[in-house]
């Protein structure tokens, strides 16, 4: 067993109003802010911290802090909302 706290990674500790969403428009939308860096907080947080250890359970990193620099550079230099916009298009066809 595996228990951490969100502040080991320089994350705030968030509450569950924080992290609530709304409407699928909403939702939706909160998605794409969060995976263009356009939204910071709470959800972001968590997306990043999920990211983080997906990658480092995955073998792609090394440690869960050297995950979230490679998450932190992807969604920040655009190639993640890139990615997720090629598949919107490729679920849609």
């Amino acid at each position: 067993e595996y228990s951490i706290c969100p502040e080991q990674f320089g994350f705030k500790r968030a509450f569950h109003s924080e992290i609530i969403g709304s409407s699928a428009y909403e939702n939706a939308k909160d998605l794409k802010d969060i995976l263009s860096g356009k939204m910071q907080g709470a959800k972001f947080d968590l997306v990043v911290l999920n990211a983080m250890f997906a990658l480092y359970t995955a073998n792609k990193a090394s440690s869960p802090l050297v995950a979230k620099d490679m998450i932190l550079e992807a969604i920040y230099s655009g190639k993640v909302i890139e990615y997720f916009k090629e598949y919107q298009a490729y679920a849609k066809a």
